[in-house]
């Protein structure tokens, strides 16, 4: 009897596993499970994408700050950060100091 009992009870558990409910499942759910899984792949690497690029744009904009608060002049500052070309900060900072010019 308890031989019986645990063999359908693995009968059961290999019936409910993830890969047996899959292949048993109607082409239209498959091919949802599919899609699912590919867009969930597709958003984490946009997610690590965005992570990495805030992640340097961080690093970058640093880098500018510390240019900034140097004590060197508005001028020096423009001339010597041509190499921190994606840094937010710096784009700000030459919008400013060309109205600066400007006026």
């Amino acid at each position: 009897m308890e031989n019986e009992a645990l063999i359908s009870t693995s009968q059961i558990n290999d019936e409910f596993t993830l890969m047996s409910l899959f292949f048993r499942a109607d082409l239209v759910v498959k091919l949802v499970i599919l899609i699912l899984f590919a867009a969930s792949i597709f958003s984490w690497t946009i997610i690590i994408h965005k992570i990495r690029l805030f992640r340097s744009l961080k690093k970058i904009s640093k880098q500018f700050e510390e240019e900034f608060w140097s004590g060197r002049t508005i001028k020096e500052i423009a001339s010597t950060t041509h190499h921190l070309s994606e840094s937010p900060i710096k784009y700000v900072f030459l919008e400013a100091v060309d109205e600066i010019e400007k006026s």
